[in-house]
Formats: C-alpha cells, structure tokens, sequence
C-alpha cells in the first residue's frame, strides 16, 4: 500500500451532541490524525455526501483501524470520531489536497490547535479528546503539545496513541530517503524530523500530554531507532505485526493489528499522570 507511505488526518464529523450533567462523564471524541498521503487527490474528511467523488476515509491507511469497528477502540459509536484537516481554509473546505499533508511540521501543528479549539468551543469545556496518530501524524501531535500556549486545549487533550511514528526523528540521511520514497522529493514535514529544535519539541509534547507509542518491530520505514524514545512515555508498545498484502514497507500493518486497537481502547479508558495532575478531581 505505496500510496500510505504515510496517512493523516483528524476523523471529522459533524454529529449531534450528548448532553451532560455534573454526574455524567465528559463527552468524548477520539480524533484520528493520519500522516502524510502521496498523490495528487483530494482527500475528504467531512460527511461521505459531501465528498463529491474526493478519496474517503475509508481508502485511507487508517481505514484499517476504523473497520474492526468504533466498539473495538472503546467507542459507543461512529459520532464519537473527528477527523484532522490539514487544508489551510478547513472550516470551508470538505478535504486536503495530498500535498498539504507534506508541509511543514509547525504549519499542520497550526492546523491541529485551531481544530483543536474549534471542537473545543462547539462541544463545552468538558470535552475529553483521544488522539491517535500514525506516522507523521503523531510526530506532529507530539510537536503541537510541545509548542502550543492554549493551555486550555492541551488541558482537553485526554492522551496521544501514536502508532510507528517517528517520535525519535530522523537523521537526515533517512529523512533524505524517507522523502524521496514518501514524496519523490523533499518534503517539509520529514525532512523536519532532523532538526533538533523539532525533536526536543515533540519530547516536550510527550511529556505535557499522556503518550503511549505503538512501535512494530516490523516497520521497514519507520524503524525502532526513530520511533523508541528515552525517557520512555506513559507506556511504550512493541509489537509485531503482520505485514498485510501490498504494505511493501510494512508501514501500515500495525493499523490491522488488533493490538494497535487494544492500546486506543486502553489509553481512553485509563487516566495517565498528566491527566491526572490537571484534573485531580475526576
């Protein structure tokens, strides 16, 4: 699966709200980022209906994860799912182009705290949000928390599963080749990950926010050395899982894993330490 190389996105969904009380718990919204997507096409992150032919979710890497079901992550439902954009005018646009999805680290950061707090403000103050990223896209989680200064938003943000992403960065010959093969030439966003002032950012992102890193030993892209990080996070997974038909790099095998799910599940059912200390009430 050449064209996953490397997927994104926030699951997006404009679906109706469930009222809360002071007895209730939060409402929840678990929010897919999915890492960069080669091509040339439109990638719809909104309603099917107004996709207007665009390349849906569902043909996305992440697809993967999303068919054993919203039960299987820990959901009660599909409206529990939002979606990330990484199209600069998001609010009016029903997808990305795939090479937005090549930018710049600290441009898509951008895009995630807007999001971020746009969700924020639409469902109270009360929101709890689960990320999970794969590849890139929980690389620029990470560097978001690292970075951000909305306090408030970050206080939201419940936990980060990032799954074979590159939170270790690379050295710039693997992100030389990892653009290469990802892009057919340099992009932003990977060549990023060899700066250090963008490797310490997201250090700082995963300890501000609760983090379990999702490693596949079988992972030909993002390997072990880019992806396992010291001090270790919140929890640190290493699996093994089976590369799928036509994933020549086995880089998007650990999302039809039916561990990857269990740790999601697990991560939105357990409280970490930072959590904790900003919400010691609950």
């Amino acid at each position: 699966m050449l064209a996953a190389v490397m997927a994104v996105g926030i699951l997006w969904s404009g679906l109706s709200l469930r009222e809360t009380s002071a007895a209730s718990p939060p409402v929840h919204r678990l929010m897919l980022i999915s890492g960069f997507v080669p091509g040339s096409e439109m990638i719809c992150v909104r309603m099917v209906a107004e996709c207007d032919g665009s390349r849906g979710a569902a043909l996305e890497p992440l697809g993967l994860l999303l068919g054993r079901g919203p039960q299987r992550l820990g959901l009660e439902g599909p409206g529990e799912l939002l979606r990330f954009s990484y199209a600069v005018a998001w609010r009016n646009q029903a997808g990305y182009r795939s090479q937005d999805s090549g930018e710049a680290i600290a441009t898509a950061a951008h895009l995630l705290g807007e999001q971020l707090a746009y969700w924020r403000e639409l469902y109270g103050a009360d929101v709890r949000f689960d990320l999970v990223g794969h590849s890139l896209g929980g690389a620029m989680a990470a560097h978001w928390a690292g970075t951000t200064t909305d306090l408030e938003t970050l206080g939201s943000v419940h936990s980060l599963a990032a799954l074979d992403s590159p939170l270790a960065g690379l050295d710039p010959l693997e992100a030389l080749v990892f653009g290469m093969f990802a892009c057919g030439n340099a992009c932003p966003g990977i060549t990023d990950l060899s700066d250090p002032a963008v490797r310490a950012r997201m250090a700082d992102g995963v300890r501000r926010i609760d983090t379990i890193n999702v490693i596949s030993e079988t992972d030909r892209l993002v390997t072990r050395r880019a992806a396992l990080i010291t001090p270790a996070p919140w929890r640190q997974e290493l699996l093994s899982s089976a590369c799928i038909p036509d994933d020549l790099n086995c880089h998007t095998s650990v999302l039809a894993d039916p561990a990857a799910a269990d740790v999601i599940a697990w991560a939105a059912a357990h409280d970490g330490p930072a959590w904790s200390g900003r919400h010691p009430a609950e």
